[in-house]
């Protein structure tokens, strides 16, 4: 497991859910979408994958997009 510090930020969370990995995907998809509403800051984004990103079609991944 590796591990990264980042500095602090206001994120805007996303839940991917579905089959993986078109549901990361769709979402992505979703947030591009809402590009010019999010108020995106553009320093960085992550996905989480937790103990339900591998439950078929129950699976989830949370996805946090760096806001102003």
């Amino acid at each position: 497991m590796i591990g990264q510090e980042f500095q602090p930020e206001n994120f805007k969370k996303f839940i991917a859910k579905g089959e993986m990995p078109k549901a990361v995907d769709d979402t992505w998809i979703n947030i591009w979408e809402q590009d010019e509403n999010l108020n995106r800051k553009y320093t960085y984004d992550f996905e989480l994958y937790g103990a339900n990103c591998n439950k078929g079609t129950d699976s989830e991944v949370e996805i946090f997009v760096a806001v102003k």
